[in-house]
């Protein structure tokens, strides 16, 4: 299920214990793009991975072909905490884009 909250898209997971729902987990999504062109499937994991760690995020998804990534993290704050890491990096002669999602017309996009 998928609910905006406090302008930022959250995922909320619910998990099912015994007679009621609870939930467990929400999450703020960060996009993470043009990463040099000769990276492949493997390099790209690598430097989301990297960048991402410190902050507490995850990698959930790359797209290699379009140098395009999502990391989830557990809080805003270090979503926050990421993009101004990684916004703007200069990697091998591309400059880093991250971001964080803060709409459905932004979710749309990517999708």
């Amino acid at each position: 299920m998928v609910s905006v909250a406090s302008s930022t898209i959250s995922f909320l997971i619910l998990s099912h214990n015994l007679s009621s729902f609870c939930v467990t987990v929400i999450e703020t999504i960060v996009t993470i793009a043009n990463w040099p062109a000769e990276y492949t499937l493997s390099d790209a994991d690598t430097l989301l991975s990297r960048v991402c760690k410190n902050a507490g995020g995850r990698v959930v998804w790359i797209n290699s072909r379009k140098r395009f990534g999502i990391v989830l993290f557990k809080s805003s704050a270090d979503a926050q905490r990421c993009v101004q890491h990684v916004h703007n990096r200069k990697l091998r002669g591309t400059t880093l884009v991250a971001r964080i999602l803060r709409s459905d017309e932004d979710a749309e996009k990517i999708v």
